[in-house]
């Protein structure tokens, strides 16, 4: 059994929210994006809460959650009374139970479920009981054959009006799912609480800096709600307790045994205690009656009382110690959970039908832990998820494993929160690679993300953008520039925040459209004048290659240049040991190749500095194309065009000392000299598009 999907409305910030849950899941965004609302919202259905005024969006409308869940299977249907299974079961269609919780705000709490009804009036009640009125017998059997014919195989010779309903009820439920449209019913008497046990229980961890509430001995509380799940392992060693229980309840309090009906079995004392108050409360209203039901002693009661006393140095209760040492245990617990889970505490591993359901609800993790402690709560929630649902809230990334079922990342708006829901469908290596990378955990609180390939790009543009107009702040505009280590990242990384709805710009080199310009654009049109760009480029390449020490230098670092090299290396070995001709055609053939990359750079000289009219012209209307796609290529060349002179060859440290020297827009220009005013107009172009509204 899994909780699937809940819809929330008039909640809070949500005016009309739905969300996919899954088995480990994380709710992502800004402070105030309604994150935590989702966790009350759940809280709402799962746990029969009441609304405060404050928790009506719009205040004349009702508030409404609905749950869906689905994977109902006999193990979990095991946990409901045997007097209420069978109603409980007719409740649930192909394994899936929906529930509908509302509040107005001058009206109590109801909760209902989704059945199906025809959407035919052909099966309208009031079409049953007109048919059958007054009949019996054979007459009964032949008027309802008459209205729906499918009775002539279910119904007897003289069949009973109260069997000729429950088999109109049946035949409706055997009705094809497009035959059916889903209402709101009203629990049958008695199958709300009946219904319980099928449902998990909530464990709530909240983010709040005074954990007391969470320590107390309650059985609401999540001291008390861990500890259960701890004893969940050790029923087995308990015997017959649940039998017991039963036993008890039934010498206090009225009991609904397997056939349905009442059993009043109480011992006489308890019945003279009701007696005697129903009695003095008819001297005053005679015509009201008393009825007094004690609820059924379970090991969650018993457990409720539990208490922990710590001695830190002063033997004290739990609850009287520091926040710090009481999410300690309660982490603790947690953690003992996960340990003993595979092999349980008795003489054998409890059974997956045996264990109660149960979801986490966590909020920011995060919080107050050392980043040791993170990773093993993260690790323990893992476990934890195997058998159990887990919903966290959190501001980190650091929450996502490959084994991350999901995210959801909300986003508050004047209209309500919209919720943008992220399956991480590529390979989990590539998805745990990108959100662990530096920096990328703000890419998913951004308004927008900037891709840049490199540390001294992250550290440049946004100085720039900045210097260029005060408006342009990262900080205070929430855009976002990320490192992506290189051309070929960027498609990964723009596919990869764009799940999250993210607005991706790139701003790249030159070269780009030299070596990578697949990666920057799918787009048919733009490829077709890229190709026309690079076949008037190369009528102006040199007929041969003569690379410089630069040229050498920067072709050396590339990787395929860097295999060649070691490959030329290993021929020339070769052919000095051999002197034969074959390893010599190779180092031959392998050097040419390698320095024929010298024949990028001058491809990109000529974009660059075009020679003529017509190549600049192709030029630009590339890179206009590709800014409509949100890619920005430098038409000056690489990053240390855009910075003038340096004296230091560390690119980082160049950067750094860049911004120091660089404080203002006029400065900058001083430092471009000749090319300033082209330089400067291209940026603010492209700033201008970045920081935009």
């Amino acid at each position: 059994m899994k909780l699937t999907n809940i819809r929330i409305e008039n909640f809070r910030a949500h005016a009309d929210t739905t969300i996919p849950l899954t088995q480990l899941g994380c709710l992502i965004g800004e402070n105030n994006a309604g994150k935590s609302s989702v966790l009350h919202a759940l809280q709402f259905v799962l746990e029969e809460r009441k609304l405060t005024p404050n928790d009506f969006r719009a205040p004349d409308e009702t508030v409404s959650v609905t749950l869906r869940i689905d994977d109902i299977d006999a193990d979990d249907l095991s946990r409901v009374a045997e007097a209420h299974r069978e109603r409980v079961a007719s409740m649930i269609r192909d394994g899936s139970l929906t529930l509908v919780r509302t509040q107005g705000k001058t009206t109590t709490a109801e909760s209902r479920y989704w059945d199906f009804e025809p959407k035919s009036a052909d099966w309208d009640d009031a079409r049953l009981e007109e048919a059958i009125g007054g009949k019996k017998g054979a007459g009964l059997r032949t008027a309802a054959i008459e209205l729906q014919p499918r009775f002539k195989d279910v119904l007897g010779d003289a069949p009973k009006i109260g069997e000729v309903r429950e088999q109109w009820k049946r035949l409706k439920r055997e009705l094809p799912a497009e035959q059916l449209v889903a209402v709101p019913a009203k629990f049958a008497t008695g199958i709300s609480a009946g219904l319980k046990p099928l449902l998990p229980s909530v464990i709530y961890i909240e983010a709040v800096k005074d954990a007391t509430s969470e320590a107390r001995p309650t059985g609401t509380a999540t001291f008390s709600r861990l500890l259960e799940l701890l004893f969940t392992e050790v029923e087995d060693q308990l015997g017959n307790i649940e039998t017991q229980f039963a036993g008890i309840h039934s010498k206090l309090s009225r009991v609904l045994v397997a056939d349905g009906k009442e059993s009043d079995e109480r011992l006489p004392a308890v019945k003279l205690i009701e007696t005697t108050i129903e009695r003095f409360v008819q001297n005053s209203f005679p015509d009201v009656t008393l009825r007094m039901n004690v609820p059924a002693p379970t090991l969650a009661t018993i457990l409720s009382g539990t208490e922990l006393t710590v001695d830190d140095g002063h033997r004290g209760m739990l609850a009287s110690k520091g926040d710090g040492l009481k999410r300690t245990v309660l982490f603790a617990i947690l953690r003992a959970y996960t340990e003993l889970r595979g092999r349980g505490l008795g003489a054998e591993p409890a059974t997956a039908s045996k264990r109660h359901a149960y979801i986490l609800l966590f909020e920011e993790p995060e919080l107050y832990l050392h980043p040791r402690a993170q990773r093993q709560l993260m690790a323990a929630l893992e476990i934890f998820a195997l058998d159990h649902q887990v919903l966290v809230t959190t501001h980190s990334p650091g929450f996502f494993t490959p084994t991350t079922s999901g995210f959801a990342k909300l986003q508050k708006t004047d209209s309500g929160v919209s919720a943008y829901p992220v399956e991480i469908s590529m390979q989990a290596r590539d998805a745990y690679q990108l959100i662990h990378h530096e920096n990328n955990e703000a890419g998913f609180f951004a308004r927008k993300v900037v891709l840049v390939e490199g540390d001294s790009d992250t550290i440049i543009f946004p100085h720039l953008a900045r210097i260029l107009s005060a408006k342009w702040d990262q900080y205070d505009r929430n855009v976002m520039f990320v490192k992506i280590g290189g051309k070929g990242n960027i498609t990964r990384y723009r596919d990869f925040f764009a799940k999250f709805e993210v607005p991706v710009y790139v701003i790249t080199d030159l070269d780009s459209l030299v070596d990578g310009f697949n990666h920057l654009t799918s787009d048919s049109e733009l490829k077709l004048q890229h190709s026309d760009l690079m076949s008037a480029v190369h009528k102006h390449l040199p007929s041969e290659s003569t690379p410089n020490a630069k040229t050498v230098k920067a072709i050396a670092t590339r990787r395929n240049a860097a295999e060649l090299w070691k490959a030329a290396q290993g021929y020339l070995t070769e052919w000095r040991e051999s002197r034969q001709e074959e390893p010599a055609r190779a180092l031959e053939e392998a050097l040419s190749e390698l320095f024929d990359l010298g024949r990028g750079a001058y491809r990109e000289s000529i974009l660059a500095s075009p020679p003529t009219g017509p190549i600049k012209e192709k030029r630009d209307a590339l890179v206009q194309g590709l800014a409509r796609e949100r890619v920005h290529v430098l038409r000056h060349g690489d990053l240390e065009a855009y910075c003038g002179s340096v004296t230091t060859s560390d690119k980082v440290e160049a950067s750094i000392q860049f911004c120091r020297e660089v404080t203002t827009k006029d400065e900058y220009a001083r430092r471009l000299g000749d090319e300033a005013a082209s330089i400067l107009r291209e940026l603010e172009e492209i700033f201008a598009t970045v920081f935009a509204d």
